[in-house]
């Protein structure tokens, strides 16, 4: 049962004034990279990632992985366009897609590959990450699920899916907060970057 990848790379990241939160350093590694490289270690049949602003500095730190990119032109008007943007795009072949965003660096191979397991065991619809209640990304949706997600506008997310088909649900117990934590701030780059690296080399 193919899962296909969308890695979610086209934000603006207003709160990083000139700099591209995507390309910021996290130990050596462009932020983004770092993310697509989990990615592609794990056993998703394809990771195809949607870019916006900055897309050629972004499309760059991506060489050499074997990554699809497909431009989103309307970035600007919201997470939902790059959304549709991913499903649209997908593999003919792709029975569910598990978005990534490329802000939550401690994301791991185990983990994607642990909610690909459960979706493949349990045949189910949704299947999310949890740490103590606490629900996050990445997030699988079925193919079942598509038409429901390419309704979604301006800066909607899978969110308001979850919410509407809470029954859907199927959760991934995490024991460590940690990969759900994600980089909207200053203080939030600076504060994870403290925390040992947890992606070997590329090698």
């Amino acid at each position: 049962m193919s899962v296909s990848g969308i890695l979610l790379a086209a934000g603006q990241s207003v709160r990083f004034g000139e700099k591209t939160k995507q390309l910021l350093d996290f130990d050596g590694y462009p932020l983004v990279r770092r993310v697509a490289l989990v990615a592609c270690l794990s056993s998703l049949g394809e990771v195809l990632a949607v870019t916006g602003h900055k897309a050629s500095k972004i499309e760059n730190a991506l060489k050499g992985l074997g990554i699809r990119n497909k431009f989103n032109p309307f970035y600007q008007e919201g997470l939902s366009t790059s959304i549709k943007v991913g499903i649209q795009n997908l593999e003919p072949t792709a029975k569910a897609a598990i978005f990534i965003a490329v802000d939550q660096p401690f994301i791991t191979t185990a983990l994607i590959n642990t909610i690909i397991a459960v979706y493949t065991k349990k045949r189910s619809n949704i299947v999310a990450p949890v740490f103590e209640g606490r629900r996050g990304s990445p997030v699988l949706f079925d193919k079942s699920l598509f038409g429901d997600l390419l309704e979604l506008e301006k800066d909607q997310g899978g969110r308001r899916i979850i919410q509407n088909r809470i029954e859907m649900l199927e959760t991934v117990e995490l024991k460590s907060p940690l990969p759900l934590e994600d980089i909207d701030t200053w203080g939030e780059y600076k504060h994870l970057l403290g925390y040992t690296s947890v992606v070997t080399d590329e090698s």
